[in-house]
């Protein structure tokens, strides 16, 4: 399993190469230094601005930096700085953790895969048979015979309990009169 598919990748990884690129391009500001704050440390950022302490803090540099013109490079730095250290250690922990994520999913990714070719290749065989001699076959009867093939094809661990769940995966390439609801009709035998 790619790691860009994992949970923590995708909250995190993504967003962070991101503003990441932002700040290599056009260098870093407190205001992009509180954006990577808020992504590192997302339960010390809050809607209320009461209780929001990644907004107070940046609010009290730019204080400072406002009092202090002198001293407005050398607070930026020392911020960027400390923002480094934040930045390295929740990409550690999430290093950890997709590597967790991908241990865990990985085999759920390679099961739904070969779920996704079971599908296919069921529709395969549905669209050949009823292009063929079984084109007057109803959804029904078409996902016993398709059942059977799959797993003679050796499709058995990625096959529902029964052919009644298959029908679902054929109904998408079955004509249209396979899908009527009912019984077919009784056809007189000579």
């Amino acid at each position: 399993m790619d790691e860009k598919q994992t949970p923590t990748h995708k909250r995190f990884g993504g967003p962070l190469d991101a503003l990441i690129e932002e700040i290599g391009m056009t260098g870093y500001t407190l205001d992009r230094m509180e954006r990577l704050a808020r992504l590192c440390l997302p339960s010390a950022s809050h809607a209320d601005p009461e209780e929001d302490l990644v907004s107070f803090g940046f609010e009290q540099f730019r204080a400072i930096a406002l009092e202090h013109p002198d001293i407005a490079d050398d607070l930026q730095g020392a911020v960027f700085s400390l923002m480094l250290a934040v930045v390295w250690h929740t990409n550690e922990e999430a290093c950890v953790a997709i590597q967790r994520e991908r241990a865990m999913l990985g085999p759920l990714a390679k099961l739904k895969a070969e779920k996704e070719r079971a599908m296919e290749r069921a529709r395969e065989i549905a669209a050949d048979l009823w292009s063929g001699e079984f084109r007057d076959l109803r959804v029904g009867d078409m996902a016993d015979r398709v059942y059977r093939q799959l797993s003679s094809e050796g499709f058995d661990e990625s096959l529902p309990g029964g052919s009644e769940r298959l029908k679902e995966w054929i109904k998408p390439v079955a004509p249209e009169h396979a899908r009527r609801g009912g019984r077919p009709k009784k056809t007189l035998r000579p």
